[in-house]
């Protein structure tokens, strides 16, 4: 793969490639954890916690999942947007080299 200039692809520019697919990676899980929760309970999201349709026990339980699920996918993001950013040529951050 063809590497480009360094000055073309730096930090900053990298933070935000990150951003964009960690925003695009969350949408995405959003959509398959809610569509996955629907078909398992046949309910909407617990949107609002004292909503008299869910138990305090669904909704405790969808928010963990959710927030690991959603930790994950960031951490993986990064990883996966690390790899091809070094692999062009790009500069990352101090902290990830």
């Amino acid at each position: 793969m063809k590497k480009l200039s360094t000055n073309t692809l730096d930090e900053a520019k990298f933070n935000i490639v990150v951003f964009a697919f960690s925003f695009l990676g969350a949408t995405l899980i959003k959509k398959v954890v809610s569509t996955s929760y629907k078909a398992v309970t046949s309910k909407d999201l617990p949107d609002n916690p004292e909503h008299e349709d869910y138990s305090t026990r669904e909704v405790l339980l969808f928010s963990i999942t959710t927030g690991i699920i959603g930790a994950l996918t960031k951490v993986y993001t990064r990883k996966l947007v690390t790899q091809g950013w070094k692999r062009i040529g790009g500069k990352t951050p101090k902290e990830l080299n």
